[in-house]
């Protein structure tokens, strides 16, 4: 339990000193679970702003379309035993 802590402090630091903004998003509801701290400066929207935000109310109808795609795709290949983590880029 105690490296699982550790390991958790380790990751929080280095995200939490990215340039590029990285979040994670809950699949079913396409909300903000977890961003980090530079997406104020590149947005605007502080923290607790992108929490009460999804997907759709940020990207532009045609980025959201292929998003879209692009999550339904995942979400199949995952069903069937692909535990790949997926990259995608938005605007």
């Amino acid at each position: 339990m105690q490296k699982v802590k550790e390991l958790e402090e380790q990751y929080s630091q280095i995200a939490d000193n990215l340039i590029d903004a990285t979040c994670i998003i809950d699949s079913r509801t396409l909300k903000f679970e977890y961003i980090t701290p530079n997406f104020d400066k590149i947005s605007g929207y502080s923290a607790e702003e992108f929490c009460e935000l999804t997907l759709k109310d940020l990207l532009t109808p045609f980025s959201f379309s292929n998003f879209q795609k692009v999550h339904t795709e995942m979400k199949k290949k995952f069903n069937f035993g692909h535990k790949k983590i997926y990259k995608t880029d938005l605007e």
